[in-house]
């Protein structure tokens, strides 16, 4: 993973809730390189959050479902967009939180709203294509770059609507694997929108 070539990082997905997969976390972090860390990436840190914001040292992106962000110590209430930005804000991340409405916020209060949703992206492992979307953008975006904050909460907001869009192509009702086979199509809609 210290290889140069290597400019963003993502973890969680199928990780396993271990402690090897705590322990990858924190090394993945010490690189000091553009991450998303979803799913068990998130939930291994549920008894000590303090942790594993303590270790981030680069822009990150967080992208937790209603649970995991409650585990992160962070409850959405009645005003989702309002505990993102908060939570953005203590942290100095972006936060992603997953939903029927997908909320970003980047530290400086930035806040990106997509509606542009589907009943498939509630499959079990939708979640996974989202932040290998996100990781995706990230390690093209930011190649000979340095990346900023707001970038990130962009590109986590165009990575959500792609996914949005893939799950709309997807036919109902969809596994996660009929919802991959849709980005490329979501993709090129986007492009051309």
């Amino acid at each position: 993973c210290s290889d140069p070539r290597r400019n963003a990082l993502l973890i969680g997905p199928g990780a396993g809730v271990s402690a090897q997969t705590r322990e990858r976390v924190l090394m993945l972090l010490g690189l000091a390189k553009p991450c998303v860390l979803d799913a068990d990436a998130l939930t291994v840190f549920r008894d000590d959050p303090e942790s594993l914001f303590a270790a981030i040292k680069a822009p990150c992106v967080l992208t937790p479902h209603e649970g995991e962000f409650a585990r992160l110590g962070y409850t959405p209430g009645a005003d989702r967009i309002a505990a993102v930005r908060q939570a953005a804000a203590d942290r100095q991340v972006v936060v992603l939180l997953k939903g029927a409405v997908t909320v970003v916020a980047a530290p400086g209060g930035e806040v990106f709203i997509n509606t542009h949703s589907s009943p498939n992206l509630a499959a079990a492992g939708s979640g996974d294509i989202l932040s290998g979307l996100m990781g995706g953008m990230l390690a093209r975006h930011f190649v000979g770059r340095t990346p900023e904050v707001v970038d990130m909460a962009r590109l986590a907001a165009c990575a959500a609507l792609v996914h949005g869009q893939a799950g709309e192509l997807a036919s109902f009702p969809a596994t996660s694997l009929d919802i991959a086979d849709q980005v490329a199509a979501a993709v090129a809609w986007a492009a051309s929108g």
